[in-house]
């Protein structure tokens, strides 16, 4: 093999490792790096729009890895800005500002399925009490049907439907569903819940 060959082909493996290093580490770490920049910068954020901004740029980063972990990191800070807000009307661009980022997730490109719908329909729970509109409940319920079907005895989907029929009302779906967790875990605070039921 000639020398130029050789040197040719050694240039286009080590280009190809460059490459590799950046799509493999680089841009992991750029994104992960982002996702810790917005706990710092969330604070900031005086507007809804400001607020929803912040996500928007680390979900808009490329990288092979990392997007979904992302996701649901802004879909537990979208749940808790929802409770603690005052204004009800706010619940709504939040809402639908995380049922844009979650689609993706929700359509095949998730690799958690059951963490996905979870994670939303715990959004659609917090919107529920905050508002009052019965739409964020039964497509919390909804969600949470779904995440059971994707992990049928995954506990958190147990609990979270638990959860949203008592805060309902809805005694004998909330009686079903309890005596379904006891079925797997001893849980007292289930247990006295559904002696009241």
């Amino acid at each position: 093999m000639n020398t130029i060959l050789r040197k040719g082909i050694a240039i286009l493996g080590v280009a190809l490792i460059g490459v590799l290093l950046v799509i493999g580490t680089y841009l992991p770490y750029r994104k992960s790096r982002a996702i810790a920049a917005v706990s710092r910068n969330l604070g900031g954020a005086t507007t809804v729009e400001r607020f929803l901004g912040v996500f928007e740029e680390t979900l808009a980063l490329r990288s092979p890895y990392g997007q979904e972990e992302a996701v649901l990191f802004a879909g537990e800070q979208l749940a808790r800005a929802i409770g603690a807000q005052g204004d009800p009307r706010v619940a709504n661009a939040i809402v639908a500002y995380a049922e844009k980022i979650f689609e993706p997730l929700l359509n095949g490109r998730g690799s958690s399925p059951a963490k996905n719908l979870l994670s939303l329909g715990r959004i659609h729970h917090a919107a529920w009490m905050k508002t009052g509109d019965a739409a964020y409940a039964k497509r919390s319920e909804e969600l949470y049907l779904r995440c059971l079907e994707a992990s049928p005895r995954r506990p958190e989907c147990l609990y979270a439907l638990f959860r949203l029929y008592e805060s309902g009302g809805q005694r004998e779906q909330e009686r079903l569903v309890g005596e379904e967790i006891l079925r797997y875990w001893p849980d007292e605070r289930v247990r006295e819940a559904l002696k009241k039921t």
